[in-house]
């Protein structure tokens, strides 16, 4: 199909529609699959999301604070917030959450386009091609590319979806702020709001900052100009200030994570290569895509590791050196390589240092990049039918690749099973694969992947619980206990593994030690509501009515969606009608 400048009106006003079809039909699959991995935690389980009242804790703790066994070097109040209105609307109805991810995911691709408007309609191209066309295909590409699977159809993959959103749109506001005599105008005022928004989504979003003195330098090439135009800036750097001071105030830190606490600030900085390396390997190839990538430091920069990655990041800085003078090949650049830069602290990612949901973000300046090339490349009018044909043919193998990773997503069981075939050699892909498996009802092949993962790493605490768990399925009490006891050697501030070594008791008819260990999971943690519970059950059993009702009031206060609290203080007012004057929680 031809489509020279000359009639290309009667196409582009449909663009944005295309936009975001492609981008709702590539997911449209996602709207079948179940809660995956964290899911469980960030959503059902998460009690922040089912009121207002929770905004000051939201704002106060880190990502996971809702719950106090776990803590993150991730400040994210915005995620919460998003997720408030979801659950005020669908409860925890899956395809709706599924569905606010691709609608977020459709708007960036969107954003993403209209960027693309602004930067191209200020660049000379030599070939027939309107800016409008060389911004689908850029917008188009985005949408579609296969490597935004973790973070669309992982419903926990909100902040990275809504973190690139008011990125976007803060540096899209930017850039119509600059084109207005007074810079002070409502689009800037707006850019800044949604700034601090982003920051408030997801840890990237504060290199907008430096994407935006890029920009600025881009226009002009002279640092003399960014120089005293610096109060522009200040707006934003006092607000990344602002979110600074609130994520050292919830988080006792900049990111206090302690994974990969034994590495050297050498290989810190060599790692940090080779995971970029390996990110821009991915965004280039997305093939063989995998939600927990195995992640083996390197030691030395001199291994063959080593000297690839540092030849890699050496390459790619000395491109944006030379492109200087390109102002879009220069930004796409910039854009890709700004919002990495968080995801190459190691110590402040976790146990999965590399993971492609960062590359969502990145990925915006790797479509303007492709874009920008093909605006190159297909430079005669001769050549527009040809790029017509490989646009189609590289838009149906993303969409291809997109829709048919969707269907890993569908559910744990299907998730863990394609992972387990990729990193065979990850204790804690065996371990998760054996949940999975478990709540399946396979027991015993739960069992083999957890003895899989403790072949592979005895140290890790998840694995031994759970291993202990299906022993106690399975009726093998005196093992299950070993299990717990192991646990607890491990982790001693386990309170889980205390619970369940009192049901392990209780089975044996040990209901003292039982309660000495379900005191102990409460003595640790006072906010776990099955500890209270537990307690509660067995004061309920030795017709103490009164403190059983105080522990199951206090479950209940923690955990308010769990209905077996609600449904055991309805049986004990059943039991005890005297007792129904003092519940303040009543049916």
């Amino acid at each position: 199909m031809d489509m020279p400048a000359s009639n290309f009106k009667t196409y582009s006003k449909i663009l944005p529609l295309i936009i975001i079809a492609a981008s709702f039909f590539a997911y449209a699959n996602t709207l079948t699959n179940d809660f995956v991995f964290d899911d469980v935690i960030n959503i059902t389980g998460n009690k922040w999301i089912t009121d207002t009242k929770y905004l000051k804790e939201i704002f106060t703790n880190n990502v996971a604070g809702f719950n106090s066994r776990y803590s993150t070097s991730y400040y994210r109040p915005a995620m919460h917030v998003i997720q408030i209105g979801i659950y005020y609307f669908f409860k925890l109805t899956h395809w709706a959450w599924h569905l606010i991810n691709i609608f977020f995911h459709a708007a960036v691709s969107l954003i993403l386009y209209f960027i693309c408007i602004k930067l191209f309609s200020k660049q000379e191209f030599s070939c027939e091609f309107p800016c409008r066309y060389l911004s689908f295909i850029a917008s188009l590409t985005f949408s579609l590319h296969p490597i935004h699977t973790e973070a669309v159809a992982w419903t926990s993959g909100l902040p990275d979806i809504s973190c690139s959103l008011f990125f976007l749109l803060s540096f899209y506001l930017y850039i119509n702020s600059c084109e207005k005599r007074n810079l002070f105008n409502l689009s800037y005022i707006l850019s800044i709001t949604a700034y601090f928004i982003a920051m408030l989504c997801k840890e990237p979003a504060i290199t907008l900052l430096i994407l935006i003195i890029a920009y600025d330098y881009s226009q002009t090439l002279k640092f003399k100009k960014i120089f005293s135009d610096i109060n522009k800036y200040m707006p934003y750097f006092i607000l990344a200030l602002l979110y600074l001071a609130l994520r050292y105030n919830a988080l006792g830190g900049f990111a206090p994570s302690k994974q990969y606490s034994k590495l050297t600030n050498y290989e810190l900085v060599i790692n940090a290569f080779a995971l970029f390396q390996e990110f821009l390997t991915k965004l280039i190839i997305p093939i063989n895509l995998n939600v927990f990538h195995d992640f083996k430091p390197l030691n030395s920069i001199f291994s063959t590791s080593g000297i690839i990655s540092f030849a890699a990041i050496t390459a790619f800085i000395i491109a944006i050196y030379f492109a200087r003078k390109n102002k879009i090949l220069f930004l796409s650049l910039i854009m890709i390589l700004v919002p990495l830069l968080p995801a190459l602290y190691i110590p402040g990612i976790g146990k999965n240092p590399f993971a492609e949901r960062y590359l969502y973000l990145p990925s915006a300046g790797f479509a303007i990049l492709i874009s920008l090339l093909i605006g190159y490349s297909f430079s005669k009018k001769h050549y527009v039918n040809i790029l017509n044909v490989l646009l189609l043919v590289v838009a149906l193998t993303f969409f291809g690749g997109t829709f048919s990773r969707n269907y890993v997503w569908k559910s744990d069981l299907t998730l863990w099973t394609d992972t387990v075939k990729k990193s065979p050699y990850n204790a804690w892909v065996h371990e998760y694969y054996g949940y999975a498996l478990y709540v399946n009802g396979q027991v015993d092949e739960a069992v083999k992947e957890y003895h899989d993962s403790i072949k592979t790493d005895n140290s890790i605490p998840d694995a031994h619980i759970n291993l202990g768990v299906a022993y106690f399925t399975k009726g093998l009490i005196d093992e299950a206990i070993k299990e717990f006891l192991k646990t607890i050697e491990i982790k001693p501030d386990f309170v889980e593994a205390h619970d369940y070594l009192g049901r392990a008791y209780e089975q044996k008819g040990l209901t003292e030690k039982a309660f000495i260990e379900y005191k102990k999971s409460i003595e640790i943690d006072n906010n776990y509501s099955e500890g209270h519970y537990q307690v509660g059950r067995i004061y309920f059993i030795n017709r103490d009515p009164e403190r059983a009702l105080n522990e199951f009031n206090i479950a209940l206060k923690i955990n308010p969606l769990n209905k077996l609290y609600q449904d055991t203080v309805n049986e004990l007012m059943q039991v005890y009608p005297a007792i129904a004057e003092k519940n303040p929680f009543p049916e």
